[in-house]
């Protein structure tokens, strides 16, 4: 630690310690928040979708829609409710399982998607990242109690623009 950033936490280490205290409550309630968004909710507007909720991993609960021809894809939603670091946000992207993102056909994928990618704003993926691209989720107003209803029209926006181009690049192969 430099001498500056001593010196800064000594003269303000309450307000610190007050403030991690603060996160630990907000990601609670982002994790409350999102439980309900996805479990005592109406259907989501998505079309032919199969909906899949998994809250068996502690780390990274699930909300996902895919159709029942997509074998290692979905439209998905997921949080990370651990209050000791990384962003609380949830985040809404296109996500691959068992290691689908080194495949062939998911990269050509992901790169004929692109111009839909960007009309939703999603960002592209860290290498090794299950999902594809993604965009946090965050409150402008910072009322947590909406972001799960926030979640959930990104998600149906995402499915919109998604899906049945998904449905095209997969029956091409």
């Amino acid at each position: 630690m430099s001498d500056e950033s001593g010196r800064f936490y000594a003269r303000h280490w309450e307000q610190l310690e007050e403030w991690v205290a603060m996160r630990a409550q907000a990601v609670a309630t982002i994790d409350t928040t999102m439980r309900v968004a996805f479990t005592d909710c109406p259907p989501l507007i998505a079309a032919r979708a199969v909906p899949n909720l998994d809250l068996s991993s502690p780390r990274y609960p699930t909300f996902e829609l895919y159709r029942a021809s997509w074998r290692s894809i979905s439209i998905a939603v997921q949080w990370q409710p651990q209050p000791n670091g990384g962003n609380p946000w949830p985040y809404v992207g296109i996500r691959t399982h068992s290691g689908a993102a080194r495949h062939k056909q998911i990269a050509d994928l992901n790169e004929a998607l692109q111009q839909e990618i960007g009309r939703l704003g999603w960002l592209e993926h860290k290498h090794g990242d299950p999902f594809l691209c993604w965009k946090h989720i965050v409150p402008a107003d910072g009322d947590l109690f909406n972001l799960g209803n926030l979640c959930r029209i990104e998600l149906e926006n995402g499915w919109r623009e998604l899906a049945d181009r998904i449905d095209d690049l997969l029956s091409d192969d």
